[in-house]
């Protein structure tokens, strides 16, 4: 209930079938793969699962339409696989897919939807330095900055206008005036005019 979440979900104007879960080892693995009247039933929603009963292996399958076309018109069907840490973030990045879905210009691994994202640190615990990577979603300004976890600003890492994009920093382990910090728990914070997120790392020595 406390997250990570994640979903598979439809994007632009394409008609909704159904949505359902699909339990791996009962369908999936004895067959190596679903034969053809389990996998129109799961389309068609005839067999549907909303909620997982069990915690076990599951799979998402989402389907479109009915579809009306002449031969040799093409009809294009996007899905988007979003990732929250919570439910609502889950949420606000499933808003975030669909107002970023474009038809004119569909989604190429040259033209990726960018959607906010704040990672874990890596390597975490860390010692001397760790990176930080985020993703900016609109251009704008951005400011990433650690905090001890009494709230003390540390260090700020950035503190300008970033295009939309990824991008890693490292933190070094030093404050502002260059001086190790000591070993525990610090707090790194990015905020934007849109976005807010903290995580927690630590320093060990």
């Amino acid at each position: 209930a406390d997250g990570p979440h994640y979903g598979t979900m439809l994007v632009g104007d394409s008609p909704f079938q159904n949505v359902t879960f699909i339990n791996n080892p009962v369908y999936v693995y004895p067959l190596e793969s679903i034969d053809d009247g389990n996998k129109v039933r799961f389309l068609r929603g005839i067999w549907s699962f909303q909620v997982t009963p069990t915690a076990d292996d599951w799979s998402s399958m989402v389907s479109g339409g009915p579809f009306s076309f002449m031969a040799g018109q093409e009809i294009t069907v996007a899905f988007a696989m979003v990732y929250g840490e919570n439910e609502a973030d889950l949420l606000a990045n499933a808003d975030a897919a669909a107002a970023a879905y474009n038809p004119g210009t569909p989604v190429s691994e040259n033209l990726p939807i960018k959607v906010f994202q704040l990672e874990q640190n890596h390597p975490n615990p860390f010692n001397p330095s760790t990176t930080i990577k985020f993703t900016v979603a609109h251009e704008g300004h951005v400011r990433v900055a650690v905090y001890d976890v009494s709230g003390r600003l540390v260090k700020t890492l950035v503190d300008e206008v970033r295009a939309a994009g990824e991008y890693p920093i490292i933190w070094d382990g030093t404050d502002s005036a260059g001086n190790r910090m000591s070993s525990g728990t610090y707090l790194y914070r990015y905020s934007s005019a849109d976005e807010t997120a903290t995580r927690k790392m630590t320093l060990v020595k």
